[in-house]
């Protein structure tokens, strides 16, 4: 039977910003609905594209949070070492965990790893009710409380939620914010960025590197493997174009 529920927050929106304001809130006693578009699974197999480099601070608030020991630990790689450097000229910089008297940085870890983690943590919380696989049909505002409607297909039998404030966590292109129509400033870098992994011929030796190219910087971030990275090059349209382009020898090398 579909039903009306009642919320002090509704947070649109299940990625890692959406799971991660759902869990502080409710350790602040608010009773919190994450409506998610999608679902939240372990992480297995061949590494997911997008991933994340945890700085401590990042790693202390999944701790204080309560997630990051649901992290699985088998996908997360510590980085001890951080090296920047411009390819044509003499600008560089490094850093070394041992010189700030810690074991590693941070880590990296994909986006996907840490969302479930994350999901994990909010099962554990009777104030959180977490729809997965359900969109927004529409959202009206009052003087004192939001309402939502949800779209019919989704996972839960509630078909509409009210709460006092309505959090946006639903990405860049955000449906929420364009009902609201909040406005909205940005502007073009001019560059695309290609994200990939890679197997390198030398082990990555627990370092995070980035390289200013001519066109664009470089990143190798290091991976669960000792040769395995991820990368992320921004290059302008027309040299990201011929990258995505090339077969896997090629964009090796």
């Amino acid at each position: 039977m579909l039903s009306s529920q009642a919320y002090d927050i509704a947070i649109v929106g299940g990625g890692m910003v959406g799971l991660a304001t759902a869990i502080g809130l409710a350790q602040a006693n608010l009773n919190v609905v994450v409506i998610d578009a999608g679902h939240t699974e372990a992480v297995s197999g061949e590494p997911r594209l997008r991933v994340s480099a945890i700085n401590k601070a990042s790693q202390r608030l999944l701790e204080h949070l309560g997630a990051w020991a649901y992290l699985d630990t088998s996908r997360a790689t510590p980085y001890q070492k951080m090296a920047v450097w411009d390819k044509d000229g003499f600008g560089k910089i490094a850093f070394d965990a041992n010189s700030i008297g810690e074991t590693s940085l941070g880590a990296i870890i994909e986006n996907d790893a840490i969302s479930h983690a994350l999901a994990k943590r909010t099962s554990e919380f009777d104030n959180i009710t977490h729809i997965q696989n359900q969109r927004l049909e529409r959202i009206a505002f009052g003087e004192r409380e939001a309402w939502l409607t949800l779209a019919n297909g989704g996972d839960s039998d509630i078909e509409s939620v009210s709460a006092a404030l309505v959090i946006a966590a639903d990405g860049a292109n955000s449906w929420v914010r364009e009902q609201c129509k909040i406005p909205l400033t940005f502007w073009d870098y001019g560059h695309h960025a290609i994200v990939a992994t890679i197997r390198t011929e030398m082990p990555h030796l627990a370092t995070a590197r980035q390289v200013f190219l001519q066109d664009g910087p470089l990143a190798f971030l290091p991976l669960y493997e000792d040769n395995l990275c991820s990368i992320v090059w921004s290059a302008p349209p027309e040299r990201a174009t011929e990258l995505l382009a090339m077969d896997k020898v090629q964009f090796e090398r």
